[in-house]
């Protein structure tokens, strides 16, 4: 009995806290109807009458959370791969489905899962599945919360090109050869780590604040890119990363190291992370530490950042330029003192030639931004190109 009643305090717990991530008031917290049909088990927002409750994006609280032994046992005999449904109905309506919780824990045989394309969060799915090598996100996927934990059989995390929200929650015992971190709007409180194959991490120019979140234990990793916009870090991000040989850090300010639940703060209980010289950590006497022209001597003379033995000034305007022929950023214009920027529905960054973002839009609708003149990188999903304005 005590089990049963810890699941339900915990299952209420993140119930409401979905709740509150889709726009619902606190006064105003829905009640949820559990629905069964097809084989999946969902759970609706709606009102004491039973009507549907709609948050701030208009849509109601969309949960799946249950799928029948059944529709398992199928899609393993047919192969392995099972899709996820885009909508469910409720009271002869058709609504999306934005969330996924409980799903694939310990499920063996399921190989490929399809998410859903309208999927925003994603909380305590997809753990310890031995042969599931491959998820498909779908392009409008804005994830705040990932769990995708311990699959053994997952070397390709498929997410390049694609629009997230912010990085959060837990990615660990992974297999993967590389990560594309490009698409995320930030990165906060992610437990990540267990990566034995990657080699290079470069986080998403809107990176912010990283505080509480780590990415450890990875062996091979040799090469660590930070852009402009950091504004804080955990204090045991890369522990037991103890291969790094470079850490390009873009900022002209040595970036704090944070303490738990307060940004801008320099230390914690759990001591200096990767600023230490604890056999776990960077080894600072051989690890190049690439920081932009003129910034040397403030990073010397920091605290932390002072301890790298090996700092080296780096011109960052050196960006090549990836684009696919006729894409979208094709339609770059650039006039004076503006850069139009096509709609393209894609993230979009605008940034000077030290990294600094100064214009950021996570689903262009086409507009125009107004800059100083000088060089400018721009980002378009994938694409980049480097744009001189006057």
């Amino acid at each position: 009995m005590k089990r049963i009643y810890k699941r339900r305090i915990f299952i209420s717990v993140v119930l409401v806290t979905l709740a509150m991530m889709s726009g619902f008031a606190a006064g105003s917290m829905p009640r949820y109807a559990y629905v069964e049909q097809d084989g999946y088990g969902f759970n609706i927002s709606v009102q004491q009458d039973g009507e549907v409750s709609v948050g701030m994006s208009g849509d109601p609280d969309v949960i799946l959370c249950k799928i029948d032994d059944s529709l398992i046992e199928a899609a393993v005999a047919g192969g392995g791969e099972i899709r996820l449904p885009d909508e469910m109905t409720y009271n002869g309506n058709q609504y999306k489905i934005k969330k996924i919780m409980g799903l694939f824990q310990d499920t063996d045989g399921i190989k490929t899962v399809v998410l859903p394309k309208y999927l925003g969060t994603m909380i305590s799915s997809m753990n310890n599945c031995a042969d599931l090598s491959s998820i498909v996100f779908n392009e409008g996927f804005g994830s705040v919360m990932f769990s995708i934990n311990q699959l053994p059989s997952l070397t390709d995390l498929n997410i390049s090109g694609l629009n997230f929200g912010v990085l959060e929650g837990s990615l660990t015992g992974l297999p993967i050869n590389e990560i594309d971190l490009s698409g995320f709007y930030g990165v906060q409180k992610c437990s990540c780590g267990g990566w034995p194959n990657v080699t290079r991490l470069e986080f998403p120019l809107e990176f912010g604040t990283a505080e509480m979140s780590t990415f450890v234990a990875m062996p091979k990793l040799e090469e660590i890119v930070l852009p402009a916009t950091v504004e804080c870090l955990s204090p045991n991000m890369f522990s037991e990363c103890t291969n790094v040989r470079r850490i390009y850090a873009r900022s002209m300010t040595p970036p704090p190291l944070g303490e738990w639940g307060s940004p801008g703060g320099y230390l914690n209980d759990y001591g200096e992370g990767f600023f230490s010289d604890e056999p776990t950590q960077i080894d600072k006497s051989t690890c190049v530490l690439y920081v932009p022209e003129g910034a040397a001597a403030v990073y010397r003379e920091n605290e932390y950042w002072g301890r790298f033995k090996n700092i080296v000034e780096y011109n960052y305007g050196g960006v090549d330029e990836v684009a696919v022929e006729g894409s979208v950023i094709d339609r770059l214009r650039v006039s004076e003192g503006s850069i139009f920027v096509p709609g393209s529905g894609k993230a979009v960054t605008v940034s000077d030639l030290n990294g600094r973002c100064v214009y950021q839009d996570r689903q262009a609708v086409g507009s125009d931004v107004a800059v100083s003149p000088g060089i400018y990188v721009v980002r378009i999903g994938g694409d980049v190109r480097k744009v001189a304005v006057r």
